[in-house]
């Protein structure tokens, strides 16, 4: 059976649990090596008060914790790494997936209309568009829409 190594960018949305669930349907054809990232997006000054700004990055970073914990959980008896990064996620992947051995991503798209899209961008858009690497992208369903 051939080894992959995939890695499961998360954040905790229900995008996340879809392409755990997803990852985890490879494991009847593949013996897999899971790769867990949580990319906090922390901004030096959120609130203009240093003191408050250390508080929300703090919780940040536990939360960043538990999403991770969680997913380990999720997949116990497979082989996982847990890693966290710092930036603007779709930048941080795309520069970890340069880094590390990584066969396959697996994302789920985000639930956002055109125009979020348009006007906001996708952490997915961005790493389909910037991955040296196959991307599988889970689309999520919209609102209103089979």
């Amino acid at each position: 059976m051939k080894k992959l190594t995939v890695l499961l960018p998360l954040d905790g949305s229900e995008g996340s649990q879809l392409a755990i669930d997803t990852a985890k349907e490879l494991l009847d054809k593949f013996e897999i090596h899971f790769k867990l990232l949580n990319v906090l997006d922390i901004r030096t000054k959120l609130t203009g008060y240093e003191e408050f700004d250390k508080l929300l990055n703090d919780r940040k970073t536990k939360a960043s914790e538990e999403i991770l914990s969680r997913a380990k959980e999720q997949l116990a008896g497979c082989e996982v790494t847990t890693d966290m990064d710092i930036g603007r996620p779709g930048e941080r992947i795309v520069a970890y997936i340069a880094k590390h051995p990584v066969d396959l991503i697996i994302m789920a798209t985000q639930n956002q209309s055109r125009v979020q899209r348009l006007l906001l961008g996708s952490v997915t858009n961005y790493v389909l568009s910037y991955s040296s690497k196959p991307v599988l992208a889970i689309p999520m369903k919209m609102p209103n829409h089979t």
